[in-house]
């Protein structure tokens, strides 16, 4: 196992964007930064198609959606990490549990049918001969169209070195070799060692009414484009037919997004 350098994941940030090459291959491509701290990384990921031809996602998501950050925190904090020994411990680390949730919240918020969330959190970990030892934990989330959220990682509580080993797409690579499980009562199926799923009906969405719900949809400081307002647009009919949201809040929202 290779030593990780304890770096700030927001210099590593932006060292990764600046080495992006000038060639266009598809693939996921880092997109808007939604948490950016000493600890915590959370951005939004796009497909970006091959220069010269056009391509879609492997998998059409269904964003944006609002969850409740209370709930996602609550299963995050119930998921456990078996090692290659006999060892069990928390997938992410209990202080940190409270701002990767509204993180990936807030990314989901925003995102559309054609991007996901990444997230990487630095762990701090126990000392070796008196040397603190730092781990990091990071994977995607994203929701499918049958109303599961899906968190696969590809590095759970390891000491790595980002540039040795890259960042990895979760959902066809994992360089843990562990297995992910949840204590009960967290309603959460595990698919594969590294990849879990929970229903969005088992309360992970933001409560009736929630001004949360509402304000996910206010537009950002930056102009959208005709894709987003449409995808809001959709998601505001959704919210109001659900009875999420009020009409005067629908009302409101719709306006501001056809400005």
């Amino acid at each position: 196992m290779t030593s990780f350098r304890a770096t700030s994941p927001c210099v590593l940030l932006i060292a990764v964007l600046a080495a992006l090459p000038a060639c266009r291959t598809a693939g996921w491509k880092d997109g808007e930064v939604v948490t950016c701290t000493g600890s915590t990384v959370v951005q939004i990921e796009r497909w970006q198609s091959a220069k010269g031809k056009a391509s879609t996602a492997p998998e059409v998501f269904d964003h944006p959606v609002t969850l409740n950050a209370d709930a996602l925190a609550r299963t995050l904090e119930r998921l456990k990490y078996r090692g290659g020994g006999k060892e069990t411990r928390p997938a992410i680390h209990a202080p940190l549990v409270p701002r990767l949730a509204v993180g990936i919240a807030d990314g989901l918020a925003r995102a559309d049918r054609q991007s996901r969330v990444r997230f990487s959190v630095t762990n701090p970990g126990s000392k070796v001969l008196f040397i603190p030892v730092v781990t990091v934990t990071r994977g995607v989330a994203f929701v499918s169209p049958a109303g599961r959220l899906n968190i696969a990682f590809d590095v759970v509580d390891e000491t790595i070195e980002f540039e040795d080993e890259g960042w990895a797409d979760p959902v066809k690579t994992v360089l843990s070799r562990g297995r992910l499980a949840a204590e009960p009562p967290a309603r959460v199926r595990v698919e594969k060692d590294l990849w879990l799923t929970v229903a969005l009906a088992d309360g992970m969405t933001a409560p009736p009414g929630s001004a949360k719900a509402a304000a996910k949809l206010e537009p950002p400081k930056r102009r959208l484009t005709d894709e987003e307002i449409v995808e809001r647009l959709r998601f505001l009919e959704r919210l109001y037919r659900e009875g999420t949201i009020t009409e005067a809040q629908y009302k409101k929202i719709r306006e501001s997004l056809l400005k």
